[in-house]
């Protein structure tokens, strides 16, 4: 949504047979990629993985396997945009 409160773009995406938390960190990094590619720079990310949130928010275990997602997310929060993650 915009400053006004209009929605601006959503997107899907296919998770196939996987890890849910896997995926759910795949999907914000996709959609974190899209809106960078937009021009956009002040995100909310709205999610109801509670695992997705604790390694977002509280960092993830150097040998979990999506420790290379959460670590790709980070850089691109911290690269130029100002992102929320809420659940």
């Amino acid at each position: 949504m915009d400053n006004r409160g209009r929605f601006l773009m959503g997107f899907s995406s296919f998770l196939g047979t996987c890890m849910i938390t896997h995926e759910e960190l795949n999907v914000i990094l996709k959609g974190l990629q899209l809106v960078k590619s937009k021009g956009l720079v002040k995100i909310l990310v709205e999610f109801d993985s509670k695992t997705a949130i604790k390694f977002l928010s509280k960092g993830c275990p150097l040998n979990h396997h999506v420790v290379h997602v959460v670590d790709s997310i980070w850089r691109l929060i911290f690269a130029d945009m100002e992102v929320r993650l809420f659940h």
